[in-house]
C-alpha cells in the first residue's frame, strides 16, 4: 500500500533564502481501521524543483490531554492548505508537533527497512495518526514564481513484521548557543544523551539500533555516534568521514548496535568554516548549522529524542568570559526558539524586558522589537535580534575584559587560536539535556549535565 504526502503547490517565497513549509496530515481510513506498519519511504520531487528541495521532516503529533483527543485538536487542519511555520503566519498546531517521525534530505534516494521490522502507525496501535508536513525550501537566487508539490512517499502494509520499531533524534539543540567560530578547518560540536535518560527508558535487554541518519548543513564534514558503557568507549558503530550534504543517506548498520540502559551516547559532528569570515550559528538557514541524528531501532520505546545543547554559561565560558551583567538575557531565551526544553519558572515576560533593556542599555528600536509579537514567530528575525543583544552583554570577569562587551571579545578573538579549546568547552562542560517522549515532556527531572569521564578506545 502507498500514500503521498506532498506539499500541494506551494508558492516559494522570494523575500528570503531559507523557508519552512508546514502542513498537517491524517493517516489514510485503512491505516486507522487495523494496524499497520510503515515499511519505506520514496521521495517525491517535483522535476525542475530539485535545487530549491533542501530537507523534509514528518514530525508525530501528540495533543496534551488537557486539550482532548488528537481528533478534537487536529482534524480541523488536515484540510488546511498549510502555512510556513516559523514564522508570523504560522498556525498555533504546528507546536504540538515536534519530534521527528521520518525524514528526507537532499541526495536521499529513499529507505527500506529490514525485513524484520516496521513502524507502527496509529495511535490505537502504537504509533501516531496525525503529522505535521515539515518541508525545507532553499531559494538562494531569490527566484520568483517557483511552485513546488513535492513530497514523499509511504509504503505501508498490513502484513505485520516481528518487530515495532521507533525514532530517536540524537545531537545538538538547534541554537544560536551552538556556535562554531570562523576560519576552522575542522571543529567538533558535541551533543550527548545522558546515562539517566536511558536508565529511566530503556529496558533491560536493551534496544537494537538498526538505521541511522545524520543531518547537518553545508559546513558539515564529519558525523559520529560514539558510546559509553561503564566508563569504557565502546566500538564506534556510526561514522562517516566524508559527509557532503548534497548527498545526505541513510545508513543501515551492518551490525546492529545494542544500546543498555545506563549508556551514554555522545554525538559529534566537525565543521569546516575555513571559507568564513565571521561564527556559523546553529539555526535553519542552509547557511546556519544543525547536528541532528535520527536512529532507527527495535523494539519502540517511550523515548523519541535525547540531545543535548551547551548551558549560556558554557557558551559564554568558551569566549574567555567568567561573570556579565545580569541574568535577564538568559530568562528572555527560555520564551523564544532557542529552548526547546521548557523549564517550569515564574517569570514574567514583561519584567524580563524591562530588566533585559536596562542591564543592556537597549533603545527604544530595541525594546520595541521584544514586544512585537514577531519576535516571538519569526526564527530568523529573533535570530538577528538575539545575536545583536548578545554583543551588547557587559562583562565584569576576567578583570582584564571588564567593563568590555562580548562583541568587543568578538572582534578581539583570534578564532584560529582559540578554535580547539573553544570547541573542548562547548563539548565537555555544562549542558542543557533533553530526554523526552513523542510529546516533549521531560522523561527526567530537569538538571545540568557533563559527559562523564571514560575511557576512550584506541584507534590506529
Amino acid at each position: 500500500k502507498t500514500w503521498d504526502m506532498t506539499a500541494g503547490n506551494v508558492t516559494i517565497p522570494n523575500t528570503g533564502k531559507t523557508h519552512y513549509f508546514c502542513k498537517i496530515f491524517k493517516l489514510p481510513e485503512d491505516a486507522l481501521k487495523s494496524k499497520h506498519q510503515l515499511i519505506a519511504l520514496e521521495p517525491l520531487l517535483q522535476p525542475g524543483n530539485e535545487r530549491y528541495v533542501h530537507h523534509l521532516t514528518v514530525k508525530a503529533c501528540v495533543a496534551p490531554k488537557e486539550m482532548g483527543s488528537s481528533e478534537d485538536v487536529f482534524d480541523k487542519y488536515v484540510d488546511h492548505p498549510g502555512a510556513f511555520c516559523y514564522t508570523t503566519e504560522a498556525l498555533p498546531v504546528f507546536n504540538l508537533c515536534l519530534i521527528t517521525f521520518m525524514g528526507w534530505a537532499r541526495g536521499n534516494t529513499g529507505i527500506s527497512v529490514p525485513s524484520n521490522v516496521g513502524y507502527p502507525l496509529g495511535e490505537e496501535f502504537g504509533g501516531s495518526t496525525y503529522f505535521k508536513f515539515e518541508m525545507h525550501y532553499d531559494n538562494p537566487a531569490l527566484n520568483t514564481g517557483i511552485m513546488d508539490n513535492s513530497g514523499i512517499r509511504w509504503k505501508y502494509t498490513d502484513q505485520l513484521r516481528e518487530m515495532d520499531a521507533g525514532t530517536i533524534y540524537l545531537g545538538l539543540e538547534t541554537n544560536i548557543q551552538h556556535m562554531i567560530p570562523p576560519s576552522q578547518n575542522l571543529f567538533k560540536s558535541t551533543g550527548f544523551c545522558p546515562a539517566e535518560c536511558t536508565r529511566r527508558t530503556i529496558p533491560e535487554d536493551g534496544i537494537r539500533v538498526f538505521m541511522w541518519f545524520p543531518h547537518t548543513h553545508l559546513a558539515g564534514r564529519r558525523v559520529r555516534v560514539r558510546q559509553v558503557r561503564d566508563g569504557m568507549e565502546l566500538p564506534l558503530m556510526m561514522e562517516v568521514n566524508n559527509y557532503d550534504s548534497s548527498f545526505q543517506a541513510t545508513r543501515i548498520l551492518s551490525s546492529e548496535m545494542l544500546v543498555l540502559p545506563g549508556d551514554t551516547l555522545i554525538a559529534e559532528c566537525d565543521y569546516s568554516t575555513s571559507d568564513r569570515a565571521s561564527p556559523t550559528y546553529g539555526g535553519l538557514g542552509t547557511t546556519d548549522e544543525m547536528c541532528r541524528l535520527y536512529v532507527g531501532y527495535y523494539p519502540k520505546i517511550e523515548l523519541a529524542g535525547c540531545f543535548s545543547g551547551a548551558s549560556f554559561s558554557t557558551f559564554m565560558n568558551s569566549l574567555g568570559i567568567g561573570q556579565w551583567v545580569g541574568e535577564s538575557f538568559e530568562k528572555l531565551l527560555s520564551f523564544t526558539f532557542q529552548e526547546q526544553l521548557r523549564t517550569e519558572n515564574n517569570w514574567n515576560l514583561s519584567d524580563i524586558i524591562n530588566s533585559v533593556a536596562s542591564e543592556l542599555d537597549l533603545d527604544d528600536e530595541f525594546v520595541g522589537q521584544l514586544m512585537d509579537e514577531r519576535f516571538y514567530q519569526d526564527w530568523h528575525f529573533q535570530t538577528e535580534v538575539l545575536l545583536k543583544m548578545i554583543k551588547k552583554i557587559r562583562i565584569t570577569e576576567p578583570a582584564d575584559l571588564e567593563g568590555r562587551t562580548v562583541g568587543n571579545v568578538f572582534d578581539m578573538m583570534n578564532w584560529v587560536d582559540e578554535g580547539p579549546e573553544m570547541s573542548n568547552l562547548l563539548s565537555r562542560e555544562e549542558h542543557r539535556c533533553h530526554c523526552s517522549g513523542l510529546n516533549s515532556i521531560p522523561l527526567i527531572e530537569f538538571q545540568p549535565h557533563k559527559i562523564p569521564d571514560f575511557i576512550e578506545i584506541e584507534t590506529e
